[in-house]
């Protein structure tokens, strides 16, 4: 866009320069994003407290506790100090997720379908 704008000379200094401004605008917006995007990983990675856990699963404390005490929930212990890594708590809700009969019945008709088309081939 901008190389148009320098290759032709009819073009006002005005519209060269609201050009530059415009696409100075686009670029900070990417860049905003792209930080952004960084700063949600690496707070992603980052462990949590047994608070911090309770309202990332959306569970109270005390039932926290009990997952920890019946060993239902991975943490880990470094120091003494109970630490959730959120990627194992994601892991966790994913195991533990409960489906319904529908989405049962599918799961069974598609692996079926899946072992007979294998047995044709």
């Amino acid at each position: 866009m901008l190389q148009n704008l320098f290759q032709n000379n009819n073009d006002s200094q005005t519209e060269l320069l609201q050009a530059i401004l415009n696409e100075l605008k686009e670029q900070k917006l990417l860049l905003a994003g792209l930080m952004s995007e960084k700063a949600n990983k690496q707070s992603s990675k980052k462990p949590l407290n047994i608070k911090e856990a309770s309202e990332y699963l959306n569970i109270p404390v005390s039932t926290i506790y009990s997952y920890i005490q019946k060993k239902k929930i991975p943490y880990t212990k470094p120091n003494g100090r109970i630490l959730f890594i959120p990627a194992d708590l994601d892991n966790f809700l994913e195991i533990n997720k409960q489906v319904s009969k529908k989405e049962e019945i599918l799961k069974a008709k598609n692996e079926a379908f899946k072992a007979i088309k294998f047995r044709k081939s």
